[in-house]
């Protein structure tokens, strides 16, 4: 059980790592799945305690950190989607603003 819940805490952490995070709901679910079939010899281990305690922070706090890259870029997006003026530079690094109007500007679904 310690075993099979590891590994599913490490698949977890690499899809973290990779920014998978369509991969994250059914790792949530098998790890919940692991959790509610309980320990076979009714207890664990502290030093196996310990290192699954260890691994679940470490996965959630890489999931607070993608939680905050995703509303950073939805943020950005938004700012970008708010913004009627294009901003371009040249090769010289000079900015350069072209105006653009509502109707021409597309979106994508």
């Amino acid at each position: 059980m310690t075993h099979e819940l590891a590994q599913l805490l490490a698949a977890t952490r690499k899809a973290l790592l990779a920014g998978d995070l369509a991969a994250l709901p059914p790792l949530s679910e098998a790890v919940e799945a692991a959790l509610e079939g309980g320990w076979p010899n009714g207890a664990v281990a502290d030093a196996d305690a310990a290192a699954l305690h260890a691994q679940a922070r470490e996965n959630a706090r890489l999931l607070e950190a993608a939680m905050r890259g995703v509303k950073a870029a939805r943020r950005r997006l938004a700012e970008i989607s708010a913004s009627r003026d294009l901003v371009t530079y040249d090769a010289s690094g000079q900015r350069g603003v072209v105006a653009t109007s509502a109707a021409r500007q597309t979106r994508r679904a």
